[in-house]
């Protein structure tokens, strides 16, 4: 549980645009180390992935992400398009688990 909730009506609304999300990534391990949780969050794209970071308390998952995965051709590219459908396989790219347990 948060240590900090902050007012109703107080929002987080993140932005998509792949990796421009990181440096809000950094911005949400920030409210993770203060415990500040927001009542309300609204986010696309890129910031809908990495917000999911933030609500389960992983701190630093995006970084591992960003470092790690997003430059493998496993993650993303024409090839996985082709051959899978899909321009993304992060299943194959072996994400980390976002932890679900929540107390």
């Amino acid at each position: 549980m948060p240590a900090k909730m902050l007012p109703a009506g107080t929002a987080l609304i993140l932005e998509g645009g792949g990796m421009r999300g990181f440096y809000s990534a950094g911005v949400m391990d920030a409210f993770i180390d203060e415990g500040i949780m927001f009542p309300y969050i609204i986010a696309v794209s890129a910031g809908a992935a990495n917000v999911l970071s933030y609500i389960s308390g992983q701190k630093g998952r995006n970084r591992i992400i960003a470092q790690k995965y997003v430059g493998s051709h496993k993650y993303f590219g024409m090839r996985n398009l082709v051959f899978k459908k899909s321009l993304f396989t992060a299943s194959e790219a072996g994400f980390p688990k976002i932890n679900t347990a929540f107390s």
